[in-house]
């Protein structure tokens, strides 16, 4: 099985776990590292920006046109 890595971009259209979608992700102006997506708080790899926190599960990342460029 190959192992996909997700890196999040500003603007990109997610699919998160329990969450209806696809959500924006939108960079945060203080950090350029931290990726906001429904209230959840991201880095670029798709993990919890901030430490002993849970999001959601990122499941997909599309592209600007809607093709799937990487699975979790």
């Amino acid at each position: 099985m190959v192992n996909l890595r997700i890196r999040l971009y500003d603007g990109a259209l997610v699919e998160a776990q329990g969450l209806r979608g696809p959500l924006t992700a939108v960079q945060c102006p203080n950090n350029p590292t931290h990726f906001e997506i429904s209230g959840f708080l991201y880095d670029a790899s798709g993990r919890a920006a901030l430490p002993r926190t849970r999001v959601p599960k990122i499941l997909m990342v599309y592209s600007t046109g809607c093709q799937l460029l990487k699975t979790a």
